[in-house]
């Protein structure tokens, strides 16, 4: 993290710093909102709910394709038991 502050805070032109970090660490927003913060950078309430709101949207998407996925398998299966040769 203290590389951070040295080298990615300074040399980082990116208009938004959470999501220039996050691509550049590899980490989630949440993450890098966190890490942000404990060097110094300060981040807005508002930019953290939106992030918040955004993370759990893409979470319960996440969870619906899995679901229909496996409703998906289950037909298939359901389909290939039924059909005789």
């Amino acid at each position: 993290m203290q590389d951070a502050k040295k080298n990615f805070l300074p040399g980082s032109t990116a208009e938004n710093k959470a999501r220039a970090y996050s691509n550049w660490y590899g980490v989630d927003l949440h993450c890098a909102i966190k890490e942000l913060e404990l060097i110094g950078y300060p981040v807005s309430e508002k930019y953290k709910e939106q992030v918040a709101v955004s993370m759990k949207d893409i979470e319960a998407q996440r969870l619906k394709k899995m679901k229909e996925a496996e409703q998906q398998r289950e037909l298939e299966a359901y389909i290939d038991s039924i059909f005789y040769w």
